[in-house]
């Protein structure tokens, strides 16, 4: 772990490291990190954040992970479902994000997610999802399942996967 935050502070991509509320401020923008789960050495799910060449690795998976820990210097907001039909509308849930680079990720269900004018980062996940980016540059993975994904405005790069998916929009289109 030492070695992992002797990595942090000399990295100008990750801002501040708080102690005393284990929560971290990150220089970067939220759809600039990448976030996944691994198997750990046990057998046991992990969440692993990278941003650059900074890593860090958490105990549990994606719904399990601690968004309460992770600020922003822009302002973006990093926002994973629950496993369900989730709703969020960066918009609505999140107004003061609107022009931030944001990442939104669905998980399972059928999921609506909704970015706005910052070049946002959205994973619906598993099953069929309906999501918009927006405004921005935004980078849309659909998922397995019957997606609908439009990129709205902007220069959008729109991933479907498994499944009849309706694409509107983008640079780059595949399914």
């Amino acid at each position: 772990m030492v070695d992992a935050f002797a990595q942090i502070f000399n990295d100008d991509a990750w801002a501040s490291f708080d102690p005393s509320s284990d929560s971290f401020t990150i220089a970067g923008t939220a759809a600039q990190i990448m976030l996944g789960e691994v198997s750990g050495g046990l057998g046991d799910i992990e969440t692993v954040l990278e941003l650059d060449d900074a890593r860090l690795t958490f105990e549990g998976g994606l719904t399990d992970f601690d968004l309460g820990r992770f600020t922003f210097f822009n302002g973006s907001t990093l926002w994973i479902g629950e496993q369900r039909s989730d709703v969020f509308d960066v918009l609505r849930h999140a107004p003061a994000s609107t022009h931030a680079d944001n990442q939104l990720i669905g998980l399972d269900g059928n999921d609506h997610l909704l970015g706005e004018y910052g070049d946002d980062k959205i994973d619906g996940g598993e099953v069929h999802d309906h999501i918009c980016g927006q405004g921005g540059d935004d980078m849309i993975q659909g998922g397995a399942g019957n997606g609908f994904l439009n990129g709205g405005q902007g220069n959008d790069v729109l991933h479907g996967d498994n499944g009849r998916d309706n694409l509107r929009g983008g640079v780059a289109m595949t399914a």
